[in-house]
C-alpha cells in the first residue's frame, strides 16, 4: 500500500507538476502570442512609414537639385510629382497615428526600464502631422511662383527642408530604437518562460522523468525563439547600419552646399560660432563676392555660373591655409574662416586668392571670361565680437572692395568707418521698404525739349523721375536710395510701382495735355527678367496703354546677355520706345546700336555739361549725333547747363536736350491730390 501510496503521490505530483508545466507554458506561450501580435502591429509598421518617409524626403531633395542644376518645365513637373509622393507619405503617418501610439510598457517586466521612445515618437508624429503639410505646401508655393534662380528662393527652400530632416530623422531613429526595446522585452519574456519551465520541473519532484520530457520540449521552443530573435537581430542590426548611414548623410546635407561641396551657410555659422565662443586666439575671416558674376549667368546661362562656382570652389579650397574653413554663403558669395591665424599668412592667403582668380580664365562653350572677386577680410579677436559685428564688417569691406573696382582685397581697419556706412545703408534698406509698404514714392516730371524746332517730327517729350517722402514730409533725390536699392535688390520693385502709376496717370491725362512721349527708366536688376516683362504686358493689356506714348529708357550695363536683348524686342513689339541712357560711358557703346531696338540715344552729361568749353567732349557728342543720324536715331543730350551749350548742340544737330536750363523737375499729382495735372512749363530758351 506505502509502495502505492508513494506511486500515487509521485503520479500526484507528477500530474500536478505535468499539470503545472502545462499552465506555465500555456501561459507563457499565450503571452509570448499576445506580445508577438502587438509587436508585430507595433514595430514593423511604425519602422515601415518611418523609413518610406526619410527615403521620399531624400528622393525629393535629389530631385531638388535636379532641377536646380538644369531648370526646365518637365524638371519642375517631376518635382512637383515628388513632392504630392512626399505629401501623401506624410498622410498616410497620421492615418497610421495609432500604431505610434501603443505603448509597450503594458508588457510589465521587471528590471526592464520603462519605454522612453513612444513619448518621443509621439511627439515627433504629433510635429510631424502639424509642420509636414504646411511646410511642404509652402516648398509648393516657392517652386512654383519663385524664380528657380533667386539665392533667397533657394535658401528659403533648403530651411524649409531643414525644418522636416530632424523631425524625420528623429522618427527613424526613434522608431528603430523602439524596436530594438520590443525585442529586449522579447529576450524578457522568453527568460520568463525558461523559469516557469524550470519551477514546473522541480515541482513534480518525483516525475522527473516526465518534467525532462516537458523541459526537452521547453529547450527545442527556447532554439526556435533564438533562431528567431537571432535573425530579428540581424535584421534590426541591418536596419541600424543603415539608419546611421541616413543620419551621417542627412547630417552632411543639412551642414553643406549641394553644388560645391563647402560648408553652407547654416554650417558655417556654426563652425564660426564655434570659434567666437572659444574666445581665445587670433582669427581670420574673409566675405568673397565673384564680380560679373550675373553676366557670365545671364549670357552663358545658369549651367556656366554652376560651373563658374565650382572652379571657385576648388581655387579657395588650394589656396587656403591648413585648417581654413570655406563655405559658400550665397549664391557668388564666399566665406573663409582660418582659425588661430597669423595676420601676415591670413593677408597672404587672401591676396594670393584674390590674384589666382584674376589670373583664372573661365571658358565655357567656347566662350572665355576673366573672371575677379571682391574680397572683404579682417583679422580678429573672438572676444571683440558677435556673428552679427564679424558679419558686418566683412560685408563692409566686401562692399568697399566692390565699390572700388572689384578684383581687389579690402581689410578692415578698427575705426569701424566700413561698418557705419553699411549700418547707414540698411537703414535706407528700411526706409525703402517703408515707403514701398506705405506708397511713400512721388514722380516727376523733367521737360526733353526739341532742339530743331523746324522738324516738326521732334515732339518734346518728359522724363519720369522718382522721388521718396521720408516720415517728416521731406522729398529725397533718388542719388540718396536708388544705388542702395540696386544694390539690394529693391530696384525691380521700385520700377514696378513707378510704371503703375505712370501708367495710371497717363490714363487719367493724356487728352488734357499736348504730351507726346512719357520717358521711364529701368533698372539693370528688372532689364532681363521675364517676371517684369510679363508684368509689363499685364499692365498693358489691363490699362489698354497707348505704348506709341511710352519710352523705357535703358542703361548700357543693362543690356548685356541674351535674356535683356529679348526684353528689349519683346518690348519693341508691344509699341513702346527705347532709350539707350548714359549713352557713352561703356567701352562698346556704338557696337550696341546695330543690334539693339533702340529709338533714341541718350548721351551721357559727362560729355555735354561742358561742351562749350571742351573741345574733346564736343568732339565725341559729334560723334555720336553722327553716327545716331547715320542709323535712324534720335540723339538727346543730358545735363544741358546754359544758352551756350544749347547753341552747340543745335550746331551739332543733336534732335533734344534735357537739364536745369530747359527745365527743372515737376511734380506729377495722382488723382487723390487736388491738383490734377502738373504745371509743366512750356518755356524753350531761345
Amino acid at each position: 500500500m506505502v509502495q502505492k501510496r508513494d506511486i500515487s503521490i509521485v503520479i500526484c505530483i507528477a500530474a500536478f507538476g505535468l499539470i503545472a508545466m502545462l499552465a506555465a507554458s500555456i501561459s507563457a506561450q499565450n503571452r509570448i502570442r499576445d506580445w508577438q501580435k502587438a509587436y508585430t502591429s507595433s514595430s514593423e509598421k511604425p519602422t515601415a512609414i518611418a523609413a518610406s518617409l526619410i527615403l521620399e524626403h531624400f528622393r525629393f531633395q535629389n530631385t531638388l537639385v535636379g532641377y536646380y542644376t538644369n531648370i526646365d518645365e518637365l524638371k519642375r513637373v517631376e518635382l512637383n510629382t515628388r513632392l504630392n509622393v512626399y505629401l501623401s507619405r506624410l498622410l498616410l503617418l497620421e492615418t497610421h497615428k495609432a500604431q505610434f501610439l501603443e505603448s509597450p510598457n503594458k508588457f510589465k517586466i521587471e528590471g526592464l526600464a520603462p519605454d522612453t521612445h513612444t513619448p518621443i515618437l509621439v511627439a515627433t508624429v504629433k510635429k510631424l502631422i502639424d509642420l509636414g503639410q504646411p511646410t511642404l505646401r509652402q516648398l509648393e508655393e516657392l517652386i512654383n511662383t519663385g524664380q528657380p534662380d533667386d539665392a533667397q528662393i533657394k535658401t528659403r527652400v533648403n530651411t524649409l527642408l531643414s525644418t522636416l530632416a530632424e523631425p524625420l530623422a528623429t522618427l527613424n531613429t526613434h522608431a528603430f530604437e523602439r524596436e530594438r526595446y520590443l525585442d529586449q522585452i522579447q529576450v524578457e519574456l522568453s527568460e520568463q518562460l525558461r523559469l516557469r519551465l524550470w519551477h514546473a520541473y522541480l515541482s513534480i519532484g518525483l516525475g522527473i522523468g516526465l518534467a525532462a520530457v516537458s523541459l526537452m520540449r521547453r529547450w527545442h521552443e527556447k532554439a526556435r525563439s533564438a533562431a528567431n530573435l537571432k535573425h530579428i537581430n540581424t535584421k534590426l542590426r541591418v536596419k541600424i547600419r543603415e539608419s546611421e548611414r541616413l543620419t551621417a548623410e542627412l547630417h552632411f546635407q543639412a551642414n553643406h552646399d549641394v553644388l560645391s561641396g563647402l560648408y553652407n551657410r547654416h554650417g558655417f555659422n556654426v563652425q564660426l560660432e564655434a570659434i567666437l565662443t572659444s574666445c581665445s586666439g587670433k582669427h581670420g575671416l574673409c566675405f568673397v563676392d565673384l564680380d560679373l558674376f550675373k553676366v557670365i549667368n545671364d549670357t552663358c546661362g545658369h549651367a556656366a555660373g554652376d560651373t563658374l562656382i565650382q572652379e571657385v570652389s576648388n581655387l579657395l579650397l588650394t589656396n587656403a591655409l591648413p585648417g581654413t574653413i570655406v563655405g559658400r554663403y550665397g549664391g557668388d558669395e564666399f566665406l573663409m574662416l582660418t582659425p588661430d591665424c597669423d595676420y601676415i599668412e591670413f593677408k597672404s592667403m587672401v591676396e594670393t586668392c584674390c590674384i589666382g582668380m584674376k589670373s583664372m580664365k573661365f571658358e565655357f562653350n567656347n566662350q572665355s571670361f576673366n573672371t575677379t572677386g571682391s574680397f572683404g577680410a579682417t583679422h580678429f579677436a573672438a572676444i571683440d565680437h558677435s556673428m552679427q559685428s564679424l558679419m558686418a564688417v566683412v560685408d563692409a569691406a566686401c562692399y568697399e572692395a566692390k565699390r572700388a573696382g572689384g578684383g581687389r582685397v579690402q581689410f578692415h581697419s578698427d575705426n569701424n568707418e566700413l561698418v557705419e556706412a553699411r549700418q547707414s545703408d540698411l537703414n535706407w534698406v528700411s526706409k525703402i521698404h517703408y515707403a514701398l509698404a506705405n506708397n511713400s514714392f512721388v514722380l516727376y516730371g523733367q521737360k526733353i525739349a526739341s532742339l530743331r524746332p523746324d522738324d516738326k517730327m521732334l515732339d518734346d517729350s518728359y522724363e519720369i523721375l522718382v522721388r521718396m517722402t521720408d516720415t517728416s514730409g521731406d522729398v529725397l533725390l533718388p542719388s540718396r536710395f536708388l544705388q542702395v536699392a540696386e544694390h539690394y535688390g529693391l530696384a525691380p520693385r521700385i520700377d514696378r510701382w513707378v510704371v503703375r502709376r505712370t501708367f495710371n496717370w497717363l490714363n487719367r491725362h493724356a487728352d488734357e495735355m499736348s504730351l507726346k512721349c512719357l520717358n521711364i527708366n529701368l533698372s539693370g536688376r528688372s532689364v532681363g527678367d521675364p517676371e517684369f516683362l510679363h508684368f509689363i504686358e499685364d499692365m498693358t493689356e489691363a490699362m489698354q496703354i497707348d505704348t506709341s506714348l511710352v519710352c523705357f529708357e535703358i542703361t548700357e550695363t543693362a543690356i548685356v546677355g541674351k535674356l535683356a536683348k529679348e526684353f528689349l524686342r519683346r518690348l519693341k513689339s508691344l509699341g513702346y520706345k527705347i532709350a539707350l541712357d548714359d549713352f557713352g560711358s561703356g567701352f562698346s557703346s556704338f557696337g550696341y546700336l546695330e543690334t539693339l531696338p533702340v529709338d533714341r540715344i541718350k548721351i551721357d552729361g559727362m560729355f555735354v555739361q561742358d561742351i562749350e568749353t571742351n573741345e574733346t567732349h564736343r568732339e565725341f557728342v559729334k560723334a555720336i549725333a553722327t553716327v545716331g543720324r547715320a542709323m535712324g536715331k534720335q540723339v538727346v543730350a543730358e545735363f544741358v547747363q546754359n544758352q551756350a551749350a544749347i547753341d552747340v548742340l543745335r550746331e551739332l544737330e543733336v534732335d533734344f536736350g534735357q537739364g536745369y536750363f530747359i527745365g527743372r523737375p515737376e511734380r506729377l499729382l495722382d488723382h487723390t491730390e487736388k491738383q490734377e495735372a502738373p504745371s509743366f512749363s512750356k518755356r524753350m530758351p531761345a
